[in-house]
């Protein structure tokens, strides 16, 4: 008898058994008798386990009339598995990972899956039948060991998910149906997941809306790639968040889909090139470091939120602090590559004495304009990377990095050059709008949106020459949502706040005493309706602007007047 039955049942399955551009999807069940797997026509998709070291067959029946070739798929959750056409594994006839398909031209073929895990492995199965119309996935393969490869073979770093599909072959009624013919065309389609919802159950679901031709064109995004080769398309990657790549295979008259891939752009299981202090692992906030630096920005986000004009000096120093860390880290990437711990801390260390000299400068000369316009850039360059954010940075025009950095600096510039003359509400508006963004992004790190990547977007780009090429396309989730509403309001609520505290004050406070013992004794010539140093109801010094009547008075100090 047979044992261990699995099948997964839909509504209206009646009506999906049915010639859908080309291909049939069977329902299938899977039934196991002695390490055999019988597909049948009885349900859509079909999920099962495999023990460690198990490996069963799969067998197709009841294959329909005119099918040309059967595309059977294996979807192993978070584990790679083995799809072979042969239960000796042949080198040439299998292929390993967590996404694999395999091309069975005759309808009484089997093919064998294996686990060679220490741990048992769920598993998606589905079969797609073709008719002799359709054209093959991968049929032209020349980079992979298999002959036939109709899956597409995915990997990552921090920054790029490169998704591969090896070239397809003509249909099998076309003759000769050689790899020189005129070239196929590709559609590509992505579908994100929930960010950070690693789950089974999401995922398993998330295949099945990209697992054939119709569901691809219904729930599937089609991007555009421009780089090269066009047959490894790269993706900007945002770990955590799951995202589906399908590829649709297209002649003239008919077409046919490769095997979906399922990346969440991260390690979601320790591996032997992995830990959970990995820079690519999908775990988040597990060093010291990360905690302490998550802590760091919220505090820094709320301080400059509520104070960061009134108390300027420290305004100064995060700045500068900010400006000499980036640049750092964007030249120390260029030129060598190093860990991220190591880029950190130098550039940590850079930051804070780049803050340092900021403010020593601020103290030397006295002029408030050169730090109001450098808060005006960094607002600027924030400005510039949200508009990279969004579909506009997938123009393809802006793919070329010499237009995309030109396309940037005006942007930038055009922030200052907008807003310098109101130098206190420029002040005021920067500190307002970096500080509520550096609030947010601890925040957007721990609940898994991606936020955070307007900013590490733009670093990616200076720093990592295949990001230019990349499809940049983020997902805006309702966690995205959220957050970017609470980076509004903290927003206006900062500087309605400290327009409200510094009604009545001197736009900025003055430099410190050591900037005038340099001054040559004279007549100190001050207004004392309108002076430029005053002092408010606090004690507190800051500069006025010149005006009124003037009144001379003479300084202790100088000693032509005590003569």
């Amino acid at each position: 008898m047979w044992s261990n039955i699995f099948s997964y049942t839909f509504q209206n399955s009646r009506n999906q058994y049915k010639n859908l551009g080309g291909f049939i999807l069977l329902l299938i069940t899977v039934s196991t008798c002695n390490g055999q797997t019988i597909l049948t026509p009885t349900a859509n998709y079909v999920e099962t386990e495999i023990a460690p070291g198990q490996s069963f067959q799969i067998s197709v029946s009841g294959s329909p009339t005119g099918t040309g070739y059967v595309l059977v798929q294996a979807h192993a959750y978070q584990q790679n598995v083995t799809l072979s056409a042969d239960s000796a594994l042949t080198p040439g006839q299998f292929t390993k990972g967590q996404n694999v398909g395999l091309v069975l031209i005759s309808p009484a073929a089997s093919a064998y899956l294996k686990n060679d895990n220490n741990e048992t492995v769920p598993v998606l199965l589905v079969a797609q039948f073709y008719n002799v119309n359709a054209p093959i996935p991968g049929g032209c393969n020349m980079e992979l060991s298999i002959k036939t490869a109709p899956f597409l073979p995915t990997s990552f770093n921090k920054d790029v998910l490169t998704v591969e599909y090896p070239l397809g072959s003509w249909p099998l009624n076309v003759k000769p149906a050689t790899c020189d013919r005129a070239p196929l065309q590709y559609d590509i389609y992505e579908y994100y997941i929930q960010e950070r919802d690693l789950t089974l159950r999401t995922a398993f679901d998330s295949i099945r809306l990209m697992s054939n031709m119709t569901a691809i064109e219904h729930n599937g995004k089609k991007v555009t790639f421009s780089g090269s080769p066009p047959s490894k398309v790269k993706f900007a990657n945002y770990p955590g968040t799951g995202r589906v790549v399908a590829v649709i295979l297209r002649t003239l008259t008919s077409s046919a889909a490769y095997t979906p891939t399922l990346s969440y752009g991260c390690y979601t299981t320790p591996t032997p090139d992995s830990s959970d202090e990995d820079e690519e692992s999908c775990q988040i906030m597990t060093s010291v470091g990360a905690k302490l630096l998550n802590a760091g920005l919220l505090f820094v986000g709320l301080f400059l939120i509520s104070v960061g004009h009134r108390f300027y000096k420290c305004q100064l120093f995060l700045l500068g602090f900010c400006m000499s860390a980036i640049l750092f880290y964007i030249i120390l990437e260029r030129v060598i590559s190093v860990g991220s711990t190591v880029a950190g801390t130098s550039s940590t260390t850079v930051g804070a004495l780049g803050g340092a000299l900021w403010l020593a400068l601020w103290s030397k000369f006295g002029s408030p304009m050169a730090p109001v316009l450098l808060a005006a850039l960094l607002l600027g360059s924030l400005f510039s990377s949200t508009v990279a954010y969004t579909p506009l940075g997938d123009i393809p025009l802006l793919k070329d990095d010499l237009t995309f950095w030109l396309a940037y600096i005006c942007v930038t510039l055009a922030v200052p050059l907008s807003i310098i003359s109101f130098a206190q509400l420029t002040s005021i508006a920067v500190t307002s709008i970096l500080g509520a963004y550096f609030f947010i992004i601890p925040i957007d790190h721990y609940i898994g949106s991606n936020l955070k990547f307007i900013a590490l977007n733009t670093i990616r780009r200076a720093t990592n020459s295949e990001f230019g090429t990349a499809i940049v396309d983020p997902t805006f989730q309702w966690k995205d949502l959220v957050l970017t509403i609470v980076w509004i309001i903290l927003s206006a609520v900062g500087i309605l706040f400290q327009l409200w505290r510094e009604r009545g004050r001197a736009p900025f406070p003055p430099p410190p005493p050591s900037h005038h013992r340099h001054s040559l004794p004279s007549v100190s010539v001050v207004s004392r309706s309108s002076s430029l140093y005053t002092q408010d109801d606090d004690g507190v010094s800051s500069v006025g602007v010149i005006g009124g009547p003037v009144e001379e008075q003479a300084t202790e100090s100088s000693p032509l007047l005590k003569t």
